[in-house]
Protein backbone atom coordinates (compact mmCIF):
# COMPACT_ATOMS: atom_id res chain seq x y z
CA UNK A 1 0.00 0.00 0.00
CA UNK A 2 1.34 2.85 -0.87
CA UNK A 3 1.82 6.29 1.62
CA UNK A 4 0.85 9.15 -0.72
CA UNK A 5 2.09 11.82 1.66
CA UNK A 6 5.84 9.97 1.78
CA UNK A 7 5.91 10.28 -2.23
CA UNK A 8 5.11 13.95 -3.02
CA UNK A 9 8.26 16.10 -3.14
CA UNK A 10 7.86 19.70 -3.17
CA UNK A 11 11.54 20.13 -4.52
CA UNK A 12 14.65 17.78 -5.83
CA UNK A 13 18.14 18.26 -4.94
CA UNK A 14 19.99 21.08 -7.19
CA UNK A 15 23.31 21.74 -7.92
CA UNK A 16 25.47 22.78 -4.79
CA UNK A 17 21.66 22.59 -2.32
CA UNK A 18 21.70 20.42 0.59
CA UNK A 19 18.44 18.91 1.54
CA UNK A 20 18.00 16.50 -1.74
CA UNK A 21 14.18 15.49 -2.41
CA UNK A 22 12.18 18.16 0.21
CA UNK A 23 8.68 16.17 1.03
CA UNK A 24 6.08 18.02 0.10
CA UNK A 25 4.48 17.72 3.57
CA UNK A 26 7.75 18.99 4.95
CA UNK A 27 8.13 22.37 3.00
CA UNK A 28 4.22 23.23 3.78
CA UNK A 29 5.10 22.91 7.32
CA UNK A 30 8.20 25.16 7.01
CA UNK A 31 6.32 28.05 5.19
CA UNK A 32 3.49 27.86 7.53
CA UNK A 33 6.17 27.87 10.29
CA UNK A 34 7.68 31.11 8.76
CA UNK A 35 4.78 32.44 8.37
CA UNK A 36 4.24 32.49 12.16
CA UNK A 37 7.71 33.62 12.57
CA UNK A 38 5.89 36.85 10.33
CA UNK A 39 3.28 37.14 12.62
CA UNK A 40 5.33 36.79 15.88
CA UNK A 41 7.65 39.83 14.72
CA UNK A 42 4.47 41.90 13.64
CA UNK A 43 2.85 41.13 17.20
CA UNK A 44 6.52 42.60 18.61
CA UNK A 45 7.13 45.40 16.12
CA UNK A 46 3.94 46.75 15.64
CA UNK A 47 4.15 50.04 16.86
CA UNK A 48 6.35 50.45 14.39
CA UNK A 49 4.71 48.99 11.45
CA UNK A 50 3.11 51.20 9.85
CA UNK A 51 1.34 48.85 6.78
CA UNK A 52 -2.00 48.44 8.85
CA UNK A 53 -2.82 45.02 6.50
CA UNK A 54 0.06 43.02 8.22
CA UNK A 55 -1.74 44.16 11.85
CA UNK A 56 -4.94 42.37 10.62
CA UNK A 57 -5.83 38.43 12.07
CA UNK A 58 -7.41 37.94 8.53
CA UNK A 59 -4.41 38.75 6.46
CA UNK A 60 -2.70 35.82 8.28
CA UNK A 61 -5.46 33.18 8.08
CA UNK A 62 -5.63 34.52 3.86
CA UNK A 63 -1.46 33.82 4.42
CA UNK A 64 -1.99 30.33 5.58
CA UNK A 65 -4.65 29.34 2.92
CA UNK A 66 -2.61 30.87 0.37
CA UNK A 67 0.79 29.23 0.60
CA UNK A 68 -1.12 25.83 1.41
CA UNK A 69 -3.08 26.23 -1.55
CA UNK A 70 0.07 27.41 -3.57
CA UNK A 71 1.72 24.28 -3.34
CA UNK A 72 -1.56 21.49 -3.84
CA UNK A 73 -0.47 22.51 -7.42
CA UNK A 74 2.90 21.01 -6.61
CA UNK A 75 0.90 17.39 -6.87
CA UNK A 76 0.99 17.42 -10.38
CA UNK A 77 2.09 14.58 -12.75
CA UNK A 78 4.21 16.79 -14.66
CA UNK A 79 5.68 18.65 -11.33
CA UNK A 80 6.05 15.35 -10.07
CA UNK A 81 7.99 14.13 -12.79
CA UNK A 82 10.79 16.31 -12.68
CA UNK A 83 11.46 16.35 -9.01
CA UNK A 84 11.79 12.92 -9.01
CA UNK A 85 14.22 10.12 -10.15
CA UNK A 86 12.47 8.25 -12.53
CA UNK A 87 13.95 5.17 -11.62
CA UNK A 88 12.80 5.44 -7.96
CA UNK A 89 10.46 2.72 -6.85
CA UNK A 90 8.56 6.65 -5.69
CA UNK A 91 8.32 7.46 -8.42
CA UNK A 92 7.42 4.11 -10.44
CA UNK A 93 4.51 3.82 -7.40
CA UNK A 94 3.30 7.93 -7.83
CA UNK A 95 2.91 8.06 -11.53
CA UNK A 96 0.74 4.75 -10.90
CA UNK A 97 -1.60 6.89 -8.51
CA UNK A 98 -1.26 10.53 -10.77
Amino acid sequence: MMNLIELLRAKSEREGEVGKNILLKDHVIETLERAKQLKKFVEANGDTITYDLLKDEKFFSSLAIALILHDFGKINYDFQRGVHDKESDDWKQLREFL
